[in-house]
């Protein structure tokens, strides 16, 4: 199995989740994820823009709360701060054709996707120039041109979308 720490020693919480692996399938092994044959096979340069890509997303949402904190954003905002390698790393394995799509906590899935930064931020300040012509706020960042098919804000209101778009 593998531990995932959650939390931060910053702010003294320290939860966890396990997660049992079946190790028999042919592209799982028991071996450190490091050496995992698709990390294993990144580039130099890959690596280092899977760290960028992480650092936008951290970097994009602590500016949104910082803007929400001092009263400059209406509505409410859900952060994915210390989730942003799920997104990142789904993204850094998707193919051309492959499409996605987030529940509530989706920022940084549609940055990973190539949203622009600009218009997401837009959105959440409701001008016109954001990525839904701000009349949606935090679930309005949807991206057709990167193939990212929004946030959703209800459990499970994702997963019809999702079907279509794997049969469609």
């Amino acid at each position: 199995y593998i531990w995932f720490p959650l939390g931060s020693e910053r702010d003294g919480v320290g939860f966890g989740c396990q997660c049992w692996l079946r190790t028999d399938h042919p592209r799982m092994t028991t071996q450190p994820l490091a050496l995992a044959p698709i990390n294993r096979d990144l580039s130099a340069e890959a690596k280092v823009q899977i760290y960028r890509d992480l650092i936008r997303c951290r970097a994009f949402e602590s500016h949104a709360l910082e803007r929400y904190q001092a009263g400059h954003m209406g509505g409410f905002l859900m952060l994915q701060m210390g989730q942003e390698g799920i997104a990142v790393g789904v993204r850094s394995v998707m193919g051309p054709l492959d499409h996605s799509l987030s529940g509530m906590r989706g920022m940084a899935h549609a940055l990973a996707a190539g949203a622009p930064m600009r218009e997401m931020m837009a959105e959440l300040f409701g001008r016109s120039t954001g990525i839904a012509k701000g009349k949606a706020g935090m679930l309005g960042f949807y991206s057709p041109e990167h193939q990212f098919w929004g946030n959703h804000g209800f459990a499970g209101t994702q997963t019809a979308l999702a079907i279509g778009l794997a049969f469609g």
